[in-house]
C-alpha cells in the first residue's frame, strides 16, 4: 500500500509527460501554415492577418537580411513596439538561426550600447535606425526593412540551423546598471 502512495505522490510531483515535436519554432510555424494557410495568425488593433500572409512577411524579411549580411549564430538587438512586424523579425531570427535580445523602446542609448557590447550584436532593427550605436552594428529601422522587401522573394529560407542554436538572449540590469546576461533558449523543441 505504501508504495502505490509513493508512485502516486510521484506521479502527481512530475505532472503530466507531454511529447514535444524535435523542431525549430520556424518549421513548426511552416507546418501550420501548410494546414491552415487563411487562419488568423495575428490580430493586432482592427488588422487580421493570416499564417500565409505573415510566412510571406517573414521569408521576404528573412530573404532581406540574409542578403545584407544576417548568418547563424549572430545576435541582434530588437527594439520594436508590439506589433506583427516584431512578431515577423523575431520569426526571422529564428529562420535565420541567430539570437535576438528584445530591448525596450524606450531605454536609453547608454543601457543600449552597453547590451550591444556585451552581447557582440551584429545588427540593430528598431523603430528608427540607432546611427550612434557602438561597434560595428548594422542598424536598420523597421520601415527601412519594409520598404526593402517589396520585390524581395517570398521563399522560404533554407539555412541549416545547428540546433543547439540560441533563441533569445535575456538581460538583467541590476544596481550597477551594467547589463547581465541571464539566460538563452534553444531553438529546438525538445
Amino acid at each position: 500500500m505504501k508504495e502505490i502512495i509513493k508512485i502516486t505522490v510521484i506521479n502527481a510531483i512530475r505532472g503530466h509527460d507531454y511529447s514535444y515535436p524535435k523542431s525549430t519554432l520556424h518549421e513548426l510555424f511552416a507546418e501550420r501554415v501548410l494546414l491552415e494557410p487563411n487562419a488568423i495568425a495575428l490580430e493586432y488593433n482592427d488588422e487580421k492577418i493570416s499564417y500565409h500572409q505573415l510566412k510571406k512577411k517573414i521569408n521576404q524579411i528573412a530573404n532581406y537580411l540574409w542578403s545584407v549580411g544576417f548568418r547563424p549564430r549572430q545576435v541582434v538587438i530588437v527594439s520594436l513596439n508590439r506589433s506583427p512586424e516584431l512578431i515577423a523579425c523575431l520569426f526571422v531570427v529564428f529562420q535565420c538561426g541567430a539570437s535576438y535580445v528584445a530591448i525596450d523602446i524606450l531605454y536609453p542609448n547608454s543601457r543600449l550600447n552597453l547590451t550591444i557590447a556585451d552581447s557582440n550584436a551584429a545588427f540593430y532593427f528598431g523603430l528608427k535606425s540607432e546611427k550612434n550605436c557602438i561597434g560595428k552594428v548594422n542598424s536598420l529601422s523597421i520601415e527601412e526593412i519594409l520598404d526593402a522587401i517589396t520585390n524581395i522573394s517570398t521563399e522560404f529560407l533554407k539555412v541549416n540551423i545547428p540546433t543547439d542554436s540560441a533563441a533569445y538572449i535575456i538581460y538583467a540590469f541590476g544596481s550597477t546598471g551594467i547589463p547581465k546576461r541571464s539566460s538563452s533558449c534553444s531553438l529546438l523543441c525538445d
